[in-house]
């Protein structure tokens, strides 16, 4: 058997893609990755379409280069005939519906990362992506407020496996939250695209004597809040760019909150970001908004502090610090991670089934 991996960006920007290869690794599936190379980065290995795309291009603009990708998409399909094929991101898998529907009808899995705008136009073809499916698979349970209905649904976490080689430890440092700390570091990790977001902490926080905040990694917003920074004389927040993924433990290793405040639009209302499950499986706890889903998940474990920005924010972190309970947060660390547990053991069964294999084998 030979799968076909569809997905809409570079690999190593696609961490939830390390899922799919250790499954497909450990049960000798060949498998081959048809990627868009949108950094013009190494994607040797893979099958790369080789266009830059700027983040912050317009959305018509965007949506014209992917009829490009689709095309590309296409031919690698034609060309190696898989067996079956695992497709990312609604955009791609929208354009891609009518090649779907006719050669791999019940012969792919769709994963879904996030919402698309191309639902505003598309979303005839949301339902019927799904209907058509072996398998539907999203990233976060708040995804359900939008999708429409089905019993296709399994849920891939976007849980850190290569932190904790798939086994769920903890690997926390037996840390316990310093209240009387005079100098708390906030941390951004990951993709930095939520520049309101992010520019409404820095902007509670700016020359701030206690807290100083860390953005690491690259995104539509890192060179506007960069320039936000200089342009404001801001001294007490610091960036630090491009890191490679296995280094993340090692980065966070004096961080007290990992900043995980996201904008307030529907996909950002709903979603679970990578850095939500960092926080649970590095035991730093994390600062969320009020109103979204991971609020609602933040809350129910006592993962971190939940922010309502009509307050001052810092007032909200240290009122959380003085009245942190490290028991409590540890139990609620646990009951989270055997919650992906369970999930991604559903999963595994799920994937069983669709690469024709034994569950139990």
């Amino acid at each position: 058997m030979k799968i076909g991996i569809i997905i809409s960006g570079n690999s190593l920007k696609s961490p939830y893609l390390n899922y799919y290869i250790d499954f497909f690794d450990k049960h000798k599936i060949q498998y081959e990755i048809i990627c868009w190379n949108r950094r013009m980065i190494d994607e040797s290995g893979n099958l790369s379409y080789n266009v830059s795309q700027n983040e912050v291009k317009g959305y018509f603009n965007r949506f014209y280069s992917y009829l490009g990708y689709k095309k590309f998409v296409i031919d690698c399909l034609d060309k190696n005939k898989y067996d079956k094929i695992i497709i990312s991101t609604i955009a791609i898998a929208v354009l891609l519906y009518p090649y779907l529907k006719k050669y791999y009808r019940r012969k792919y899995l769709f994963d879904i990362r996030d919402y698309s705008l191309i639902l505003n136009f598309a979303w005839y073809f949301l339902k019927n992506l799904i209907d058509h499916s072996a398998a539907t698979v999203f990233s976060s349970y708040g995804f359900m407020q939008w999708l429409p209905k089905s019993s296709k649904y399994y849920i891939a976490h976007n849980y850190p496996f290569e932190l904790t080689s798939g086994n769920f430890s903890c690997i926390s440092k037996d840390q316990k939250l310093k209240i009387n700390t005079k100098s708390l570091e906030i941390t951004t990790i990951g993709s930095l695209r939520d520049y309101e977001a992010n520019k409404m902490i820095i902007d509670a926080f700016k020359n701030s004597n206690q807290f100083t905040l860390e953005f690491i990694g690259f995104g539509a917003a890192y060179e506007p809040l960069k320039k936000y920074i200089s342009d404001n004389k801001i001294a007490n927040v610091s960036f630090k760019g491009f890191y490679k993924k296995e280094d993340e433990a090692i980065l966070l290793g004096k961080s007290n909150f990992i900043n995980n405040f996201t904008n307030y639009d529907l996909n950002s209302r709903t979603l679970t970001t990578n850095r939500f499950y960092l926080s649970v499986v590095l035991a730093i706890p994390m600062i969320v908004r009020e109103g979204t889903h991971q609020a609602d998940l933040c809350k129910k474990h006592n993962l971190g502090c939940v922010i309502n920005p009509a307050f001052a924010i810092p007032e909200q972190i240290v009122k959380y610090i003085e009245s942190f309970d490290y028991e409590q947060y540890s139990q609620g660390r646990y009951l989270f991670l055997e919650l992906v547990k369970r999930d991604t053991e559903l999963l595994n069964n799920v994937l069983m089934k669709f690469v024709g294999k034994d569950v139990d084998g």
